[in-house]
């Protein structure tokens, strides 16, 4: 299935603001692009990855900023996350606005996976985009989010850590430490925000209960529209292809990261033809492909998430029809 990734006209268009404050015309900007943006003044319309993707990297030429999308982020308005900011701002507390974040991140920007792990100590917030992308667009909405959220809250509040899968240089490192108040890894496996679970009951004095509840039916109709072209199966197939270890992988697990129960998740999977345990054994059997060659088959077992050897094998001649190791030694002398 070919996924159509973009962004909305808002979070698109915030870039040509962005810009025009810096002296380039959004219509000197499109005109560089070399596209035809007409339709622009349509509402509704979407903007693709490639092209907001290409107006970044136009961005970072024209202002000879490395950190383009750090720079970006930093200047997030609520209005760039269109209906989703006000949404978050009539929030209670930073919980309930973590959950609608989660719930319609991709009403701003459907490119990557949001996901959460929690325990009673810390919160980890993952983003992982559906296909490779340049970093001003992951500095960007990893830095929009503390900063819309530091301006809520009406505080400087830092994360205790953030995982950033981009190269950066030294100095771009500290420029991101000394404004994030937190050590910045760079690249990591996943972009990740972590911070105390004690953040989560912060409370928004922005908060509207009737606010609230009108723009999340109006997001839940959005997202129903959106959701048509980008089914469950293909955010939780990203989900597991992020997993180092699938004997760490559930169900529950990734209803949590959904905001769903499990028995919905399951439900909707199997709307669109298929189950959890089809889709794990899918990524099981792609990976077992791929690691074979350079993975012991006991290490490769337990990566695959198999209680014991002989579990392994079964699935083996059953993805393969043959044995692992006949398909391993087959493997090594191609």
């Amino acid at each position: 299935m070919c996924l159509v990734l973009t962004t909305s006209k808002a979070y698109f268009s915030s870039v040509l603001q962005y810009l025009e404050q810096h002296g380039v015309s959004p219509e000197d900007a499109l005109c560089m692009l070399k596209e035809d943006f007409s339709d622009l003044n349509n509402a509704d319309v979407r903007v693709s990855l490639e092209s907001y993707e290409k107006l970044l990297c136009l961005g970072e030429s024209l202002l000879s900023d490395r950190l383009f999308g750090f720079h970006l982020g930093q200047d997030i308005r609520t209005a760039d996350f269109g209906v989703l900011g006000y949404l978050v701002e009539s929030c209670s507390t930073l919980e309930a606005a973590l959950k609608v974040l989660l719930r319609f991140d991709s009403l701003v920007a459907d490119i990557a996976v949001a996901s959460v792990l929690h325990n009673e100590h810390y919160v980890e917030i993952r983003w992982t985009p559906k296909t490779q992308t340049n970093k001003h667009v992951i500095l960007r909405n990893m830095t929009a989010w503390v900063a819309i959220t530091r301006k809520i809250v009406r505080s400087d509040i830092a994360p205790s850590k953030m995982n950033l899968t981009v190269a950066l240089s030294g100095h771009e490192r500290s420029l991101l430490e000394q404004w994030f108040g937190c050590e910045v890894c760079t690249k990591q496996q996943y972009n990740a925000l972590i911070f105390p679970t004690a953040f989560l009951y912060l409370s928004f004095d922005s908060k509207n209960p009737d606010l609230y509840s009108t723009l999340t039916n109006l997001s839940e109709s959005q997202l129903t529209a959106l959701a048509s072209s980008h089914p469950y199966q293909d955010k939780l197939s990203h989900l597991l292809e992020q997993t180092p270890n699938l004997g760490e992988v559930s169900l529950d697990t990734y209803a949590i990261a959904f905001t769903l129960s499990p028995r919905t998740l399951q439900r909707r999977l199997q709307a669109e033809g298929t189950t959890f345990v089809r889709m794990l054994d899918k990524e099981r059997k792609k990976r077992a492909q791929r690691l074979i060659v350079n993975t012991s088959l006991s290490e490769l077992s337990n990566l695959l998430g198999f209680n014991d050897q002989s579990a392994f094998n079964k699935a083996f001649r059953r993805w393969f029809d043959q044995t692992p190791s006949t398909f391993k030694k087959s493997m090594d002398r191609c």
